[in-house]
């Protein structure tokens, strides 16, 4: 991506920081968090071309949760039960931390619903069976312990915190290549630092082929009635996930696979095949809409598996491909990343996929 000269007006200053932390969305921002907990007297800068929240950490549902049965159902086939219920508890360990540590405002503690229309069998620890909301689901689990947020405000609580703790912030700046300990931007190269590399969908332009970028629509509707039900509702058979604001106001995303060549990108943009199937869903099973008041999309970043990336790659430290559970993982995993930096700890995700190949 090219920038504007008008607009290209951010100078770097000489010095060099300890670490360099590539993406300023929700990643990006709780590894500076974690990393200046850990060690206050890190100078530490993050760099983002774009402004708070125009990646996929605010472009989100305001989903705080660990995921659908049918997440876990994926991962206990790939890596077997007992590996699928350390993911659930280290997502589980990761929501908790998100809300001690960075306490934000209007967060609603709920739980979340997969709803199924035809017989479940499959049983996993941390969710119940109970009746559904929807009389057109024959199946509904339920997982406690979940929030709805509303993402922007989480990522404006946790930017004050790291700058308060002594991050300094560049946006507007592009960085074009890591290597060795030089960060090579827009804007000069950065010399003798440590790179973090926390892009997540838009990691191809640095790292190309470690993650897909997946684009994801979503609409906020008005109904014509003033249904209303609680909590995060999935419906992983349609591929579809929403929830109410209030009666009759809700948001709703998915059907990423009704147009998937389309969506495996980074270009932000409406698709109006996959807009047009999430109206379609939301009147067939819920409601008549009565107003779209907004529709967007946002880029995620897929992994091959399904499970994050946290390594080290030659010169640089990457994470990434959280494969559409970035909120829910995400904070935790910054924990993980920055303990790797400081301590020489070991990925939680490449342990159990390395244990689990053996």
């Amino acid at each position: 991506m090219s920038t504007s000269y008008w607009k290209n007006s951010v100078i770097l200053p000489q010095e060099s920081p300890d670490i360099t932390i590539v993406g300023g969305g929700f990643i990006g921002l709780s590894v500076a968090y974690w990393l200046l907990l850990k060690k206050p007297s890190l100078k530490v800068w993050v760099l983002d071309h774009q402004n708070l929240g125009e990646g996929a950490s605010g472009r989100n549902a305001g989903f705080l949760t660990k995921g659908s049965l049918s997440f876990y159902e994926h991962l206990t086939h790939k890596w077997g039960g007992d590996s699928a219920l350390e993911v659930f508890n280290f997502a589980k360990e990761s929501i908790e931390l998100t809300i001690g540590h960075l306490n934000p405002t209007d967060v609603i503690h709920t739980r979340s619903y997969s709803l199924y229309r035809q017989k479940k069998d499959f049983q996993f620890n941390g969710f119940t069976k109970v009746a559904s909301p929807l009389e057109q689901f024959e199946n509904c689990f339920v997982s406690e312990g979940e929030k709805s947020i509303h993402p922007l405000r989480l990522l404006e609580s946790l930017e004050e915190k790291v700058v308060e703790m002594g991050a300094v912030i560049y946006r507007g700046i592009q960085v074009l290549g890591i290597e060795a300990d030089l960060i090579h931007t827009t804007r000069g190269t950065i010399k003798k630092t440590q790179g973090v590399l926390a892009l997540n969908g838009f990691s191809d332009s640095v790292a190309p082929g470690l993650v897909t970028p997946q684009r994801g629509q979503m609409q906020c509707v008005e109904l014509a009635s003033d249904l209303y039900l609680p909590g995060l509702i999935y419906e992983p058979e349609s591929r579809v996930y929403f929830k109410f604001l209030e009666p009759g106001v809700m948001v709703i995303g998915g059907k990423r696979l009704v147009d998937e060549q389309a969506e495996q990108t980074s270009l932000l943009g409406i698709n109006p095949l996959i807009q047009q199937e999430l109206s379609r869903y939301v009147e067939t099973n819920l409601s008549k809409i009565k107003k779209i008041r907004a529709q967007w999309a946002g880029i995620m970043g897929f992994s091959s598996d399904e499970l994050p990336l946290l390594e080290k790659r030659n010169s640089y430290y990457f994470i990434a491909g959280f494969s559409g559970h970035g909120m829910g993982l995400g904070f935790a995993s910054a924990r993980n990343l920055a303990e790797m930096i400081t301590d020489h700890k070991t990925s939680f995700f490449h342990s159990l996929r390395t244990r689990c190949r053996l």
